[in-house]
């Protein structure tokens, strides 16, 4: 009965932060991205698990990636002298944006 009542409250904290993917804190979900162990491809990959339709594992990986790139680009200073781009990382953040793509 202890084991139970472990794995009982175990499944009600599971659910409680991962139960139902469109609540889930979505800092989550980048703090997953950003471990040196996991890509964006990955989380595409866990998505697709735990979501029934893969076009909403898409969309939320989506949400995610659009997340990741406003965080960048509010970290990122602009450069007052730079008439070219909005931001001297600008190749930094294209460059970043590619391999996202291309880790689909």
């Amino acid at each position: 009965m202890v084991l139970n009542d472990m794995a009982c409250s175990m499944k009600m904290k599971f659910e409680k932060y991962w139960g139902d993917l469109d609540k889930v804190n979505q800092l989550l979900m980048v703090a997953f991205v950003l471990d040196p162990r996991y890509k964006l491809g990955n989380l595409g990959f866990v998505l697709k698990r735990r979501f029934e339709k893969s076009q909403d594992a898409t969309k939320k990986k989506n949400e995610v990636k659009k997340l990741l790139m406003k965080l960048y680009e509010e970290y990122v200073i602009p450069s007052p002298s730079t008439t070219q781009s909005s931001s001297p990382y600008s190749d930094i953040s294209s460059t970043i944006s590619t391999t996202m793509t291309s880790s689909n």
